[in-house]
This record gives C-alpha cells, structure tokens and sequence, in this order.
C-alpha cells in the first residue's frame, strides 16, 4: 500500500460534533456518533490515497491538508495552476481541502500591503479550482504556525492579525464568501519564548 507509508509522517486532526437536541429531561446534551477526520499527506494522488485511507480506518477522512506559498504559480506555464491541481486532488478524494498558505515576508510587510498584488493572484487560482463546480468549497488558514519564530511572519500577533485581515478582505472583494471559502486559525501547538499567548494572536 504505496499511499499508507506516507501517513507515518502525518498530523491527523480529528474532532467531533456536539448538538444541543430537545431530550426528555431538561439540560441534557445529546453527542452525535459524527466524527470528522483530516489529514496532511506529503502528496494526494488524487482518490487512491483517501480510498487506501478510508479502507484502512473504516471511513473517508473529510479534511485533506495542503500547503500553499502565494508564489508557488509564479513558473506555472500554458494554464496549469498549481494550486487549483493540489485542492482539486483532494476535492477528487471526497474531502474538503484545508490549505495553509505562507507569505514569505514579515507580518508587518504583509499587513501594509506590500503583497496584496501577490495575494489576489493567489486567489485567483483558488477561484479556478472553485469555479469547476460540484459546489466545490475550501478552508484557508492563511499564515499558519505564526506563534513561531521559523516562519519569517511570526512572532508578531498584532501585524499577524492585520495581516490574516488582507487575506479576508481580498478574498471576500473578490465574491468569495463563506459558501465558498471559510477560514481557519492555525497557530502551532508549540510556540516559541516570548511570542506571546495563543490569545494575543486571535
């Protein structure tokens, strides 16, 4: 199973759903059997990977993780997108994709606007991918890890947030609403000294 041995090195985020439902005695929580799953694969090799891991786990994962710089199109060549291929290879896997995209820059850069023109034509490959249909969907976390100093961005919680703010803005003037694009807040389960709390960057 080529596709498994891939997953050794994987993050799998796994959660659950909580709904509140009218029960026979008053406050009572009901917890639906419904669990969501993703994960992060080196690469997805369109439905094989998920088909391989949904036979071995005993169900579809519904998130599958990506990785996207905002220049990662710049050597694309005669129409193809790079980031349109890799969130549409999960999508073809039955799973939403849940792409983490990095600006090479300081926060502060990114929040001042020197990489808007960047970020715009982005999105634009992210509208190709949405606008092949099938109520195609995606979640951004844009800046992900930014509670670190290994990413050039990190460690700045308040230009993080004005620069998380220019990726809403941008996708949102360009139609892109909930229905299409949500969004995530992915700071990294470790942080280094003196970045401050998970709280200051929210």
């Amino acid at each position: 199973m080529k596709g498994l041995r891939r997953w050794l090195a994987l993050l799998a985020v796994v959660g659950f759903v909580v709904s509140v439902a009218p029960a026979a005695t008053a406050g009572e929580i009901v917890i639906d059997d419904e669990i969501h799953s993703g994960l992060y694969s080196n690469e997805w090799e369109r439905a094989a990977d998920f088909d391989a891991l949904g036979a071995a786990a005993g169900g579809r994962a519904t998130f599958g993780g990506t990785f996207h710089d905002i220049t990662e199109n710049d050597s694309a060549s005669g129409g193809w997108s790079n980031t349109r291929e890799l969130l549409n290879n999960v999508w073809l896997g039955k799973a939403t994709p849940f792409a983490n995209v990095v600006v090479n820059a300081p926060a502060y850069r990114i929040a001042r606007g020197d990489y808007d023109a960047k970020i715009n034509e982005w999105a634009s490959h992210v509208e190709q991918y949405l606008a092949w249909g099938q109520r195609r969907t995606v979640i951004i976390a844009p800046l992900h890890d930014a509670n670190g100093t290994w990413v050039r961005y990190g460690c700045s919680p308040g230009n993080f947030q004005d620069a998380y703010r220019k990726f809403v803005d941008i996708f949102r003037s360009r139609g892109l609403d909930e229905t299409k694009v949500r969004w995530a807040f992915a700071p990294n389960g470790w942080k280094s000294p003196g970045c401050g709390r998970l709280a200051d960057y929210y």
